[in-house]
């Protein structure tokens, strides 16, 4: 998840900066709608392509992969495991926190709008609805609805009002927030889908802004949104006549629209350097692997090895918890606290590291950290007894082959009284 994330937003901000740089200030105003809801849609599609997601390559991942520690007293009966503090919970709980609040806010300025039509006055107007409010607010749109001021219907500046709030309505531009709205309430805390919504707002307001001065002065329509700048409260789920982007709306009323159209093909090129950079991203796994005896072997993969005695449960997760569990069953009842440990009063932390290879086989087994007294040696010995057993470990795998892969044993030698 977490480089999933990682990837989604270079993605968007490699499109983005590609946006700002060269298009956002064409008049291609359809053409930049069209591109900005692409480039959304593709931050979240790329990195969920198998071929171009690390997700399980790049030890970013090892911080969540954490072995239990198993701890061997000198009294047999009181021999413990005690599991690691999983930190992923915390962001599990705090995402999962942040994902209900944005939920609730998006609930909550729906419900907004219902109240609104609820009180106004409805008015059909062909296929969409014009309802007059007495809010403190302009006009604004939402899918076929428009709401619209009392005052300001019943003003000469009607027209122009509703001309505008009827683009946004035709054009579909209540789509675009709702999927805006959607992917910011569950990528709350990335604040790059925050500017997406912004660029989006700000071309639906340049579309119908355009559409608005072919049939009125500029002069004119640009009085009318100067004028009614203080107009009062907007939601961030409908589309406005007026909002705090109107001195870019001015200024992109009278600027000379230029042919440049080439500009556009440039995304091309942009798109397939991100692509590569995925990609890259999926084959740099060198952090992830060591090469000892010309043999390469992996610390993180998509298929960790497994200890024997599980392959009848159904699901990969149900094969793996009962296969570390099966594997602390055996170190528990193989591993004995050493004599010399015992009568010296010896305890602590005996950290083991072995590799799993493409057989099945334990090998190269390392005591990373030792406490004496034959506390390592027992560690090892047991390790190594493994490899006696009827069945072999199920070999770890990677893009579907057979690899070597370590795995690192912390045992605790604990006295108790």
């Amino acid at each position: 998840m977490l480089n999933y994330i990682i990837l989604s937003t270079i993605t968007w901000s490699t499109l983005m900066l590609f946006y700002v740089l060269l298009l956002r200030k064409e008049k291609y105003f359809t053409y930049n709608r069209v591109y900005l809801l692409t480039s959304i849609v593709l931050g979240l599609i790329i990195p969920a392509i198998p071929q171009f997601s690390f997700l399980n390559d790049s030890p970013i991942a090892d911080i969540f992969v954490k072995l239990p520690e198993l701890t061997i007293t000198n009294n047999d009966q009181e021999s413990t495991t005690m599991t690691e503090f999983n930190y992923s919970y915390i962001f599990i709980v705090i995402y999962l926190t942040g994902l209900a609040i944005a939920l609730f806010r998006l609930i909550k300025s729906l419900v907004h709008l219902k109240l609104y039509y609820d009180k106004g006055e409805i008015i059909q107007s062909n296929e969409k609805k014009i309802i007059k409010i007495k809010e403190r607010v302009v006009a604004f749109s939402f899918f076929n609805y428009i709401f619209i001021n009392k005052d300001i219907y019943e003003s000469t500046q009607r027209d122009e009002v509703l001309m505008h709030e009827s683009i946004h309505v035709q054009q579909g531009h209540s789509y675009d927030i709702m999927l805006l709205e959607i992917i910011k309430s569950i990528f709350w805390f990335n604040p790059i889908v925050y500017i997406y919504k912004a660029f989006i707002s700000e071309t639906h307001e340049f579309i119908a802004d355009n559409y608005v001065i072919q049939k009125i002065p500029k002069k004119t329509y640009g009085e009318l949104l100067i004028n009614q700048l203080q107009s009062g409260v907007q939601y961030s789920i409908a589309n406005y006549f007026i909002n705090s982007l109107i001195k870019n709306r001015i200024k992109m009323m009278y600027k000379t629209k230029t042919n440049r159209k080439w500009k556009y093909l440039l995304a091309i090129p942009v798109l397939v350097f991100v692509l590569l950079f995925a990609n890259a991203c999926q084959n740099d796994d060198k952090g992830n692997i060591q090469v000892q005896d010309k043999e390469q072997i992996y610390f993180i993969v998509e298929e960790m090895p497994r200890f024997p005695g599980c392959e009848t449960e159904t699901t990969l997760d149900d094969k793996q918890t009962c296969a570390i569990q099966k594997m602390y069953n055996y170190l528990y009842n193989n591993l004995v606290y050493p004599t010399k440990a015992r009568k010296n009063k010896i305890q602590g932390k005996v950290v083991a590291r072995f590799v799993i290879d493409r057989k099945g086989n334990i090998k190269n087994i390392e005591i990373l950290r030792d406490i004496g007294g034959g506390c390592g040696d027992e560690v090892k010995k047991v390790l190594q007894s493994m490899n006696h057993l009827s069945e072999k470990w199920i070999p770890g795998k990677q893009n579907g082959k057979n690899v070597s892969v370590y795995y690192t044993l912390p045992v605790v030698f604990r006295i108790t009284e």
